[in-house]
């Protein structure tokens, strides 16, 4: 979720994550090869001990080419037709004659039942994202699975028979029961002994991120390798724990209930929205300025460190020219949803006032929107488009209640 709150028994904090969307300094994850404490050491004693003469000109020389709309849409364009002839999806359009395709919220029956979820979902969540730092573990005496077992598993899906991407892995430590995979996947582990293999059918949902996999049956074949803990949980979200979990922000667990509903119905409504958006036209000028002002974020990281950033990068696994193409594509994609949204508020009619720019530098504790810049380092254009993109939002989570 975007503004997840991460809690546990001390600390509720919220991650202030409006920088990172308004100027479009999309965080890479890097492919981390070995220990990140280790390369972070190696890193500091780099920059410590050598005198380092910076030379980024590899991150800034041969920028690679802004990706076409075709490559960065979610559907190809027969696909893109047949969802339009059945108004799945609808056409809008941006000032610019920009066309944009999207999932049909104006059809209320579709949207509803896009973002439709069970309240055992937000059991799961509660579970997970509370109820966790109020367990204990205690070593295992047994040796069939169970609810709040701590297992290692093996794992490989098939989808008729066909392997695919990220549906293999080894040696996965899990706990049954927290929910953090596919409906029916850790259930089917419960009563497995150890060293037991067993195929686990699973349906993958019609709002899963990959939009390859969504709706998918698919069968997974789960080797129990070992039970390594069982985790005592508290039966049921109080009052005290909601109260105390979040340093008094919501003192009762209803309270707390209705924020997780809120904030999944938010991440459906993504899923929905952007998913299998689609645009007719990049700019490539608006790609270009995301792509330049992610390029110097980085360089500035770097020279904090008293390293250039292809010696930052090597502590992580990755090459320059890596990272380049994965802030390329990033830039394109985020000026995808920028023309998304702004035809969507367009199409809904939602405008920007001039106080929307005051509650957004009060709601992130500034006292003027010129503080706001000052501190972030962004400009009104940016300032307008996260206004924009969190008013329809807004209004989206308006039409799926």
């Amino acid at each position: 979720m975007n503004d997840e709150i991460k809690i546990n028994k001390k600390k509720f904090a919220i991650e202030l994550t409006i920088a990172l969307v308004m100027i479009g300094f999309i965080v890479i994850a890097m492919i981390i090869k070995g220990s990140q404490e280790k390369a972070e050491n190696e890193l500091a004693d780099s920059a410590k001990n050598h005198s380092v003469s910076i030379n980024n000109d590899e991150l800034y020389n041969n920028v690679p080419p802004v990706p076409p709309a075709e490559y960065i849409n979610s559907l190809n364009e027969s696909d893109l037709k047949a969802a339009l002839s059945e108004n799945s999806m609808i056409k809008l359009e941006t000032d610019s004659g920009i066309a944009v395709y999207v999932n049909n919220y104006r059809d209320t029956e579709r949207f509803k039942a896009a973002v439709s979820f069970n309240e055992s979902e937000i059991d799961k969540i509660i579970y997970s994202e509370v109820l966790s730092g109020y367990c204990t573990e205690e070593e295992a005496n047994h040796d069939v699975a169970a609810k709040n077992d701590v297992v290692s598993i093996n794992y490989a899906g098939t989808i008729d028979g066909t392997a695919f991407d990220g549906g293999t892995d080894e040696g996965v430590l899990l706990t049954i029961g927290e929910g953090h995979y596919i409906e029916g996947f850790e259930e089917g582990i419960i009563g497995m002994k150890v060293g037991e293999t067993k195929d686990v059918p699973v349906t993958f949902p019609e709002n899963y991120g990959a939009a390859e996999l969504a709706g998918k049956n698919a069968v997974f074949k789960i080797t129990l390798n070992e039970i390594t803990g069982t985790k005592n949980y508290p039966e049921e979200l109080t009052d005290k724990i909601a109260d105390e979990a979040t340093g008094g922000r919501y003192k009762t667990a209803e309270e707390l209930r209705q924020y997780y509903k809120d904030q999944y119905i938010g991440k459906l409504v993504d899923q929905f929205i952007q998913g299998t958006a689609c645009v007719s036209d990049i700019p490539e000028d608006d790609v270009i300025k995301i792509y330049d002002q992610q390029v110097k974020y980085y360089a500035t990281q770097a020279e904090n460190q008293g390293v250039s950033v292809a010696t930052l990068l090597s502590f992580y696994g990755q090459t320059v020219d890596q990272l380049k193409n994965e802030l390329m594509q990033n830039a394109a994609n985020e000026v995808r949803l920028g023309l998304l949204y702004e035809a969507m508020a367009k199409d809904l009619e939602i405008t920007i006032e001039d106080n929307d720019y005051d509650k957004l530098a009060k709601d992130n504790g500034y006292d003027d929107i010129e503080s706001l810049y000052n501190a972030v380092g962004i400009d009104p254009e940016y300032a307008a488009k996260f206004i924009l993109r969190d008013k329809v939002n807004k209004e989206l989570f308006s039409m799926a209640n």
